[in-house]
């Protein structure tokens, strides 16, 4: 005998439909915001690879000594220009009234080449600066140039990280999705770390945390030499 569908009974089973769904809707976003540093196998370690002989945490006298030598380009100067390779002068607040190389920045019809620093902590004035951006583009006029530099690319630095981007990446460590998304798709949605990417023609080998990392350093210093109450 079939049974009766009556209004209240109808109005129970869609009550308890949206509660699961409800459920599963939670639970799939819960798994979604999930993330956590997984490691990169197989990829090359950026904070040991080189662009154009230039390495991660050298200071700006060693990056100098490789720009002269690679490029036949001698650093100078106070004030940046495009047109001159130069240095630039800055304070920062890590350690105020001590001046440290905080640009290098060269450009001509072959390429542009711009070198980033951060103020290492505690001041050494034998190396008062890390490296810790090296951001390279060659002037390549045509699309076969620029393809020929990417396939150079790829076979020096080998196979790239899965990072979910339109660039190519190269980074041992990143930021996965949780749950499903990181075992259908294998991939991370960002480098944690020092990285180097290739954007188009755009080189660039970076630590960004080194900063924080500094600071960091400087804060627990200060908390240690804080006086007792």
């Amino acid at each position: 005998m079939p049974m009766k569908v009556t209004w209240f009974r109808f109005r129970h089973f869609r009550l308890v439909i949206n509660c699961l769904s409800g459920i599963l809707v939670a639970n799939l976003s819960a798994v979604a915001q999930d993330s956590r540093i997984v490691d990169i196998p197989n990829v090359i370690d950026a904070a040991k690879a080189e662009v154009l002989g230039l390495r991660l945490y050298m200071s700006a006298r060693e990056a100098s000594a490789v720009i002269q030598e690679k490029l036949q380009v001698n650093v100078f100067g106070r004030e940046c220009a495009q047109s001159t390779p130069c240095i630039s002068f800055s304070d920062t607040e890590l350690t105020p009234r001590k001046k440290y190389v905080e640009r290098i920045y060269i450009q001509n019809k072959k390429l542009e080449l711009s070198l980033t620093f951060t103020e290492a902590f505690p001041f050494d004035s034998a190396k008062p600066e890390l490296l810790t951006g090296i951001s390279y583009t060659p002037v390549l006029e045509t699309v076969a140039a620029q393809d020929a530099f990417t396939q150079q690319v790829k076979q020096k630095y080998g196979p790239t990280a899965p990072v979910a981007q339109a660039a190519l990446f190269w980074c041992t460590r990143g930021v996965a999705p949780g749950g499903f998304v990181d075992i259908l798709h294998s991939q991370v949605s960002q480098c944690e770390g020092p990285s180097l990417v290739l954007r188009g023609t755009n080189l660039y080998l970076s630590d960004s945390g080194l900063l924080a990392r500094e600071l960091a350093k400087k804060e627990a210093i200060k908390n240690a030499e804080a006086p007792p109450l």
